[in-house]
Formats: structure tokens, C-alpha cells, sequence
């Protein structure tokens, strides 16, 4: 049996959250979801009200959650699975991606100077080093290489 007040608890606590950070659908229901077990039947229906309202916006969280990837350095690769992780749409996602002004190759290297320095790595050890790292990081192998080859300013 569901709380006389469900709704407006829900959207009370959506609020919340959402005055917080940016968050997608799924992240949000599942947040509330978490919150409140007693009220899940009407969470879709509370979202789809922040949704028409303009409160809860996917396009919005995914090209903020790129910018602050980027900030940090990471890469599309790794921008994209942590975005597929969210269970954020595929589409938006990839639209974003395409839309962010980035030079994939720019953010590389500035990564890789930053964390090995300015000089290029001579020896297959470093090299290989630097290689996983960037990897790691999220940038497609030809980035990846190009970043190696590359004289920072």
C-alpha cells in the first residue's frame, strides 16, 4: 500500500537531487527507487513530469557528464562506457560526443605531458608505458600513437 503522499515525496526528493547535479533518467529512478521502495509505482510517473517540465533533462547530463570527463582527462572510450554503464541513451550519447568541441588528440597529449613531462619517451619501456596509460585512459589506439609521436608546445 502506497504512502498518501508518495508523490510529492518523490518529486520532493527528485528536486533535491536534481538541484544537486545533473542526472539521467535511469540514475534518478533508480535513486529513488533506492530512496523510497514503498512509493515505486509512481516514480515513472514523477519522472515523466520532471521530464516535461524540464527539470530532468538527458541531452543536459550527458553533455555535462562529458565535460567533466574531459576535465579529468579522460578519453572517448572511456567517456562512452561510463555513460553505457548509466544506462544513458545511446544516441544522446553518441550526438554529444560528436558534438563536443575536443581535439581527442590535444586532451592526449596534454594528459601524457602531464603525467610523464614534456620529452618523448625514447625507450620501448617508456613508450609501452605511456602507451597503456593513455590506453587506460579512454583514447583509441591511433590517438594513442599520435600522442607518442607528438611535440608538445
Amino acid at each position: 500500500m502506497p504512502l498518501p503522499n508518495c508523490r510529492d515525496l518523490l518529486r520532493a526528493k527528485a528536486q533535491q537531487l536534481l538541484a544537486q547535479r545533473e542526472h539521467g533518467t535511469q540514475e534518478l529512478i533508480r535513486k529513488l527507487s533506492y530512496k523510497h521502495p514503498d512509493c515505486v509505482e509512481w516514480i515513472d510517473e514523477v519522472v515523466a513530469e520532471l521530464s516535461d517540465s524540464d527539470w530532468l533533462n538527458e541531452v543536459r547530463y550527458v553533455q555535462a557528464f562529458i565535460r567533466k570527463e574531459i576535465g579529468l582527462g579522460h578519453g572517448q572510450r572511456h567517456i562512452l562506457q561510463a555513460l553505457q554503464q548509466k544506462a544513458a541513451d545511446v544516441e544522446v550519447v553518441s550526438q554529444c560526443l560528436q558534438e563536443a568541441e575536443v581535439d581527442w588528440l590535444e586532451l592526449a597529449i596534454s594528459v601524457r605531458v602531464k603525467k610523464f613531462g614534456s620529452t618523448l619517451p625514447k625507450a620501448v619501456n617508456d613508450v609501452a608505458k605511456q602507451m597503456r596509460f593513455l590506453s587506460y585512459r579512454g583514447f583509441d589506439s591511433d590517438t594513442v600513437r599520435l600522442a607518442l609521436k607528438t611535440e608538445s608546445d
